[in-house]
């Protein structure tokens, strides 16, 4: 079913359990989304999500390099930050205003190697079944694109494993059970 995050097409208290994978950055209100998941949660429900974190990411690291070298500006749509919600503190109040229970809040930090066929695997991926990225990559001219691809090749092949390219990659994998409206939003509030 193809819906809006910030609008789920779902009654109140309908789901066990709501999942996003790495879609809270691609929505323009991430705390409306988490309030709209809350909403289609039975009491006691559990959310899970996962975001990126800045540190420990060569992906970022190599395209953010790439695109502050050579891209010119682009105006894309708004968004949140890539690694919204990946501070901890952060998390824990945005979920508690959204009525989660913030006892039962789990942040795990989750480190694995990307394994990426080539050294220019990572530029098509962002260019192909990137969103935001992908946007700033299709707005350049043919000299700024080839340049970035170019530098992004270069990069990768710092990670050459074999024949294969390993990304460190990591994520925050966040979740965290619904409040009963009936009172646990209450104890939700005393423990912050």
């Amino acid at each position: 079913m193809v819906g809006d995050a910030l609008r789920l097409p779902f009654p109140d208290a309908f789901f066990d359990a709501v999942t996003m994978n790495f879609g809270i950055l691609h929505v323009s209100q991430p705390e409306r989304a988490l309030a709209e998941a809350h909403r289609v949660l039975l009491p006691g429900g559990r959310l899970a999500f996962t975001t990126w974190l800045a540190q420990g990411n060569a992906e970022d690291e190599i395209t953010e390099a790439a695109l502050a070298a050579h891209a010119i500006a682009v105006e894309g749509p708004a968004g949140p930050s890539y690694h919204v919600f990946a501070d901890r503190d952060e998390c824990r109040l945005a979920l508690a205003r959204c009525g989660f229970d913030t006892g039962s809040l789990r942040i795990d930090t989750v480190s694995a190697l990307w394994r990426v066929p080539s050294a220019h695997f990572l530029f098509e991926a962002q260019l192909n079944a990137g969103v935001r990225t992908a946007i700033v990559l299709r707005a350049q001219p043919p000299d700024r694109l080839e340049a970035i691809r170019v530098v992004m090749a270069d990069a990768l092949r710092g990670y050459a494993d074999g024949e294969e390219f390993a990304l460190p990659i990591a994520a925050r994998l966040i979740s965290a059970r619904a409040s009963d409206p009936a009172g646990d939003g209450q104890a939700d509030r005393k423990r912050q």
